[in-house]
């Protein structure tokens, strides 16, 4: 095999490996953002399905051992339910074992979205924080994002996992992967003159 057709066989192997990793993430489109801000939010039609749900976003300071000044708000999302009485119930986030985990945003940016999920009408969740926990608040670095979609029933609603991507660029703040990474646009303009890293100057 000469050096040219092994680049090539390279590439094409490639290729194929791209496209089998987007078909089995599915393909995100049209995201619209979810904004939330901290207290109780009222979000109407917020579920594929219409239905509403409050996501409450509280400040925890010290918590789980952590210093005083290191403050942190954690998100909960729940639904309403349908059967047997009225009442509402807390969505799970899942990881791909399907172990629930607590969402706050210490050392991580949450954000929820509409959009399409290969077409169809989903409801996302996104985590992206550093990929080096290490890193000091500020400090470019590569992103983790992990993303789930929305699912219901009458047995009320839990996130699972859609897929986890590693950013190659590097950024500051998880809003600015975000945006370049799945195309979620900023609610609001960063710092420092529209840099597309988050970190104002750039890096």
């Amino acid at each position: 095999m000469t050096r040219s057709t092994a680049k090539r066989f390279l590439l094409l192997l490639f290729v194929l490996a791209s496209g089998c990793a987007a078909r089995g993430e599915g393909r995100i489109s049209n995201l619209d953002p979810i904004p939330v801000h901290e207290g109780v939010n009222d979000l109407q039609r917020f579920a594929p399905d219409g239905r509403q749900a409050l996501v409450v976003v509280g400040r925890q300071d010290g918590a789980l051992g952590q210093p005083a000044d290191g403050a942190r708000h954690l998100v909960v999302t729940m639904l309403p339910r349908t059967v047997p009485d009225r009442g509402w119930d807390v969505v799970p986030v899942l990881d791909p074992e399907g172990r629930a985990a607590s969402l706050d945003t210490r050392d991580r940016t949450v954000r929820f979205a509409r959009g399409k999920l290969s077409g169809m009408p989903a409801t996302f969740l996104f985590v992206a924080r550093p990929a080096d926990p290490g890193v000091l608040p500020g400090q470019a670095d590569s992103m983790r994002i992990s993303i789930y979609r929305l699912a219901v029933g009458e047995d009320g609603g839990r996130f699972l996992p859609v897929g986890e991507r590693l950013t190659r660029e590097r950024f500051c703040t998880g809003d600015a992967a975000l945006a370049r990474s799945v195309g979620l646009p900023l609610i609001w303009e960063p710092a420092g003159g529209g840099d597309r890293s988050g970190c104002g100057s750039g890096v």
